[in-house]
């Protein structure tokens, strides 16, 4: 895994390409199948086309991760739901009071380069 992070730390993404063909060469007879599947992404260098203070954030899943961590702790505290309705009426209502305790939040890195993705989609 540490070599293969290095693909993410570099400038460049033609520096990326050379050192995932370099990790692809030498792990293929090892890891098959992982290797096939790095093979097949078309997109696993999209992460370069944005600012560089927010690249980590985009190519990691712990944003993700966390609030699907959130959101499973409610329902094992309350062990069962009566219908399938209520467990819908729980998940919306987290998702709104989520939405509205990060409302103010600005995640790492995106606060310096407002400027940059506002042209980027604008």
């Amino acid at each position: 895994m540490n070599e293969l992070k290095l693909v993410y730390n570099v400038a460049s993404p033609t520096e990326a390409e050379v050192i995932l063909y370099d990790f692809m060469i030498k792990y293929t007879k090892i890891y098959p199948e992982a290797v096939a599947v790095l093979e097949d992404l078309t997109s696993i260098f999209e992460f370069f086309e944005f600012p560089a203070v927010i690249r980590r954030s985009i190519y990691t899943t712990n944003l993700i991760e966390n609030l699907n961590k959130n959101l499973k702790r409610g329902p094992k505290r309350k062990k069962q739901f009566p219908n399938e309705d209520s467990l819908e009426r729980y998940v919306c209502s987290f998702y709104y009071d989520y939405n509205h305790t990060m409302d103010r939040r600005v995640h790492k890195g995106f606060k310096e380069c407002h400027s940059e993705l506002d042209a980027m989609f604008m």
